[in-house]
């Protein structure tokens, strides 16, 4: 719908111009011009994240500490049925490759291409988890709101889930670079 502003320019600059007749009181005197302010001493940049190293501590996400009350208590004590098979590790691997490598890279360092444009900045497999194995599936299958972490519960079996998670686990334990499964180095 094209709207004419002619007439709306017209009837706000009538209204100011009768809202500025005050019945002969004089204008308000103009006030004195502020004393320029001190410029402001510069921030502190912030410090760059830096990566956990392998197996250090990773700092927790806000979003994540935000979810960790919704995880149903049973998933808190669920193990991993999937961890240490080799068959369902290299399952893992292909759907990991294909899900999971953009945003946590190939090597699991969190720093995939479609990284550079999440914050907060997607999780490390070489840091400590802050989850147990439980927990890290419940979260796979419903992701975190307020970070790239998608729910993928629709698109994965649990059987999809644990193989994953499986395979994420080989990070932890010395690597497993997009080449490997567990037990090479990267």
């Amino acid at each position: 719908m094209k709207t004419n502003w002619i007439p709306r320019v017209y009837a706000l600059g009538l209204a100011a111009a009768l809202a500025g007749c005050g019945g002969g009181e004089a204008p308000p005197a103009p006030a004195e011009p502020a004393a320029p302010a001190e410029p402001a001493a510069p921030a502190e940049p912030a410090a760059p994240a830096e990566p956990a190293a392998a197996g250090g501590e990773q700092p927790m996400s806000p979003q994540l500490q935000a979810v960790l009350p919704n995880i149903p208590a049973e998933f808190k004590d669920k193990v991993n049925p999937k961890s240490g098979d080799a068959a369902a590790i290299e399952k893992g691997k292909q759907t990991y490759m294909t899900v999971c490598a953009s945003c946590h890279g190939e090597a699991g360092k969190g720093d995939g291409p479609a990284a550079v444009a999440l914050t907060p900045k997607p999780a490390s497999f070489h840091a400590k988890p802050h989850l147990t194995p439980g927990q890290r599936f419940w979260v796979l299958k419903n992701g975190i709101a307020g970070t790239g972490m998608s729910a993928f519960g629709a698109a994965m079996s649990d059987d999809d889930v644990w193989s994953v998670l499986a395979f994420a686990d080989t990070f932890q334990q010395g690597g497993a670079p997009a080449g490997g499964v567990t037990g090479e180095s990267h």
